[in-house]
């Protein structure tokens, strides 16, 4: 297996980055959604996990694009209608500036808020900048909430697009990233 993807398939490097953050992502959704369900004497523990992630996340991304910017992208199958192209581009497109600005607006949150992540319990991590804030916390918060609902309807788009080329259309779409 290659590093760097080809016009034909996505190298390892692609591959795992595809893989780690698709599992935060997912997990970071399911975590937010269970907050109300955490007790009290939980939640710091739980915030700070779910805000060191989310940095994790961010910077993943980064690296990520900037990776698949220096990267050939491998061809669309032949038989994949130009509409097909056009709404996969706009999904991708919707993924990486989602969950960019959904991390964003959670950094800029737990920052205005005064309560930075503690990346992982080792240092103190604001975002530079941001000052202490409570109305900027105030409308980070509506904006990182409203993202996470709806970028986990453009992730259940882009699962479900990935099932359709796989099971429907049988092509090799989804076999290349795996």
């Amino acid at each position: 297996m290659t590093y760097r993807d080809t016009t034909e398939n996505f190298g390892c490097v692609t591959k795992w980055l595809h893989r780690f953050i698709s599992l935060f992502v997912i997990l970071q959704l399911i975590g937010g959604a269970c907050f109300g369900f955490v007790p009290d004497q939980y939640k710091p523990v739980i915030y700070n996990l779910h805000k060191s992630m989310g940095v994790t996340i961010f910077f993943l991304l980064v690296i990520f694009l900037i990776w698949r910017l220096c990267n050939p992208k491998p061809s669309w199958p032949l038989e994949m209608k130009s509409w097909e192209k056009l709404l996969a581009r706009t999904v991708h497109t919707a993924l990486y500036v989602g969950f960019i600005s959904m991390a964003l607006a959670g950094w800029i949150l737990a920052t205005a808020a005064g309560k930075p992540p503690i990346y992982f319990w080792l240092f103190s991590f604001p975002l530079p900048g941001i000052p202490l804030n409570m109305a900027l916390a105030k409308t980070a918060a509506t904006l990182h909430v409203g993202l996470a609902w709806a970028m986990s309807f453009v992730l259940i788009l882009h699962l479900s697009g990935a099932l359709k080329h796989h099971f429907i259309d049988k092509n090799d779409i989804l076999k290349r990233m795996m």
